[in-house]
């Protein structure tokens, strides 16, 4: 994508250090963004911090426009403190590091899955359709995610004393 977008050569280590610095930041605001946006709100704050970068740089490419890849990068940030302190909250400290491991399997096996796809469709036709075919498969992923999240009963999200006896 930088290559794509004019971005020289030599600044592409400088594009990569801001990403950091970004996810860094906002990893340091991550509690502020959920008491402004509360819970819902955040998860939706983040599923379109995912999708938007996707769009516009598919419809907008200039060396700068690197910069909506902060958009991502601040969901880095923010997604694992708060992940990690509803993880702390509602499972019991025995099942914490299997929990956790459980996420980071996840997310790889998502990745072995999904990369290639995503390869073959900016191999075959091009970078753009790509970002645009990873926004739609978001799209239905966070609207079938949200979808099950409704279905799940309140009372899951009640923190058990027995839970925070044993913290």
């Amino acid at each position: 994508y930088m290559q794509h977008t004019g971005v020289p050569v030599w600044a592409i280590g400088a594009a990569f250090a801001s990403f950091n610095l970004v996810a860094a930041f906002a990893s340091g605001r991550a509690a502020q963004v959920e008491a402004r946006f509360g819970q819902r709100g955040t998860l939706v704050l983040l599923s379109a911090l995912q999708l938007l970068p996707l769009i516009l740089m598919s419809a907008i490419r200039m060396p700068l426009s690197f910069i909506f890849i902060w958009g991502q990068q601040v969901v880095r940030g923010v997604i694992r403190p708060i992940i990690n302190a509803r993880i702390l909250r509602y499972t019991w400290a025995d099942k914490r590091s299997t929990v956790l491991s459980m996420g980071g399997l996840a997310a790889g096996v998502f990745f072995i899955f999904t990369a290639p796809i995503i390869g073959m469709i900016s191999e075959n036709t091009s970078l753009i359709t790509s970002f645009l075919f990873q926004a739609a498969s978001l799209t239905l992923i966070f609207l079938l995610l949200g979808y099950w999240y409704t279905k799940i009963p309140k009372k899951h999200f009640l923190v058990k004393k027995e839970v925070q006896d044993r913290q």
